[in-house]
């Protein structure tokens, strides 16, 4: 059998990013940690699932010295390691990526490890979803006692898609600060669908 790798390039491609796994992972998890990692100006990636034989005689291709290997060889041309833990168990229950380990410090290579993203990160990426919270419950707030929602009660059928079409609005022109021309619009439309409904 031939490895995924050489079927999408018969010719082969010269690795210049290696990861270490220890076949633990999840294919999402992998991938997750793998693109989150990737270290700027690499373009090849080795690894040992897409790079080998997976439906072939592995055996034969490990039967000399780990050094003669095809990790090992991979492992020479590459600048760049990346280990790629999980959350079952340590990556290094695995003696090969111990030796992958071993091999990449002696040979200097940059090691790359996928590490949790900092509180500063998280805020960043956290704020606007606050944001959109406090605004919803504001919109929901400020229509609470409005006649319309009252009007709304006579169309059962009709008043969740418009209220939910008010409080997505509402935020909008939260968002965007033109309160002023955006609810008599939308209140336009709003009437306009209930004259229609009766």
């Amino acid at each position: 059998g031939m490895s995924w790798a050489l079927m999408r390039h018969p010719d082969g491609l010269i690795c210049d990013f290696f990861v270490s796994h220890c076949w633990a992972e999840g294919v999402f998890e992998f991938c997750t940690k793998v693109r989150r990692m990737w270290p700027r100006g690499a373009r090849h990636l080795w690894c040992c699932f897409l790079a080998n034989p997976q439906n072939g005689n592995i055996g034969s291709l490990l039967s000399g010295t780990p050094r003669e290997s095809p990790f090992a060889k991979a492992l020479e041309h590459a600048k760049y390691m990346l280990v790629v833990p999980n959350l079952r168990v340590s990556i290094y229950s695995r003696l090969w990526c111990v030796f992958e380990a071993s091999m990449a410090i002696d040979m200097h290579l940059v090691i790359r490890m996928p590490s949790r993203p900092s509180p500063a990160v998280v805020l960043k990426v956290a704020l606007p979803f606050l944001f959109l919270v406090v605004a919803v419950a504001a919109s929901m707030y400020a229509l609470r006692d409005t006649a319309l929602l009252r009007d709304l009660e006579h169309f059962p059928s009709v008043r969740r898609p418009l209220l939910l079409l008010l409080y997505c609005s509402n935020i909008l022109a939260l968002l965007g600060g033109r309160v002023s021309r955006t609810l008599p619009v939308l209140y336009l439309v709003v009437v306009s669908v209930l004259v229609g409904a009766r």
